[in-house]
Order: C-alpha cells, then structure tokens, then sequence
C-alpha cells in the first residue's frame, strides 16, 4: 500500500519503476552500493538511513488511509492454539501499556530488542500512534473491512491480484475481546 500512495503523490505508474526484492534489515546495504535509487522502510531502520545522510521524501504521515498491523492465521490453527493466541494478544496489550504508562520500564527493553539508544527511541515512538485495546476494538469493529475493501481494489489496479477476493468474515472479534 505505502508503493501505490508513494506512486501517486509523485504522479508516477508502476511501470515507470523497476522494483528489487529486499528485507528491512538490507535497505542500508543497498543504498550504500547504490543498487537502488529508494527503499520503502520503518523503523528503526528509516531513522538508520537518515543517520547515514538519506533523506525522507514520503512518511506514513500523508497516507490517505492509516497502516494496521494485523494478525493473521487459519482458523483451524487458532482452535487448536486458542490458549496461546489469548497469551500472545495479552502480552502485546501489556507491552503497549507499558510503553504508554512508563516509558522508562520500556525503552530499556526496546533498546536491547532494537539495538538503539534510548534517545533515538524516544524519537522512533513519538511520532507513532500505537492503539491501545478500545482503539483496536473500534478499528475491527467500524474501520477494517472498509480498509480492506479499499486496499483490496487498490491491490487488484495494482496488479497484485488477479481477482477481487471476499471480505466475508475477514475479521474476528473473538480473540481480541478474550486477551484483555
């Protein structure tokens, strides 16, 4: 989704780009050997490559529409693994509000995950909106399947899919409502 919004706010199509497959954790190296002329990144990796001297042309700030992190799996396998799905979801609602309520308990932890001072944390999160539970309840509730309908038809223009899938049952509630 970041390419299609960075493609049309620089008027460009698809065809006048050749993309390389990359991970996150090459986009210095190839910058560096000049194997590329951008990279769609994050962070802590974007604020990686500002420290070496590249500059920002686009942010998620002026997306139309705001990133979601999902999880993803089959429904058989979250039956079989409901208990730990509920402990994974509860743990990540413990490691928001950490970092919401102490900053200070957290950013030692991220620091040591991330591999950044505590400074250069700060920097990373404050300029991100991490949701909280009620958020995320509001989003699956009222916003993801009309981002889904339009990331999926953004996606079929785009050439990703050869057809238009269904959105019926796209979201489950379930597990989210449990893991509080």
């Amino acid at each position: 989704m970041m390419l299609m919004e960075v493609l049309h706010a620089a008027d460009l199509t698809r065809d006048q780009l050749t993309l390389i497959p990359s991970t996150v954790d090459q986009h210095i190296g190839i910058m560096r050997q000049a194997e590329v002329d951008a990279v769609i990144s994050f962070e802590p990796y974007a604020s990686a490559l500002v420290s070496e001297g590249y500059h920002v042309i686009f942010d998620s700030s002026k997306l139309q529409n705001p990133i979601i992190d999902v999880l993803v799996s089959r429904e058989s396998i979250i039956e079989q693994h409901q208990q730990q799905f509920q402990q994974l979801l509860a743990g990540h609602w413990q490691a928001v509000e950490l970092l919401k309520q102490h900053p200070e308990k957290a950013l030692p932890i991220l620091k040591q995950r991330l591999g950044q001072t505590e400074t250069a944390l700060t920097g990373i999160y404050q300029g991100l909106i991490i949701p909280d539970f009620d958020h995320n309840a509001r989003i699956i509730e009222h916003d993801l399947n009309g981002l889904a309908a339009s990331t999926r038809e953004a996606m079929f223009e785009f050439g990703l899919l050869n057809e238009i899938p269904m959105l019926d049952a796209l979201a489950d509630n379930t597990l989210h409502e449990t893991s509080r």
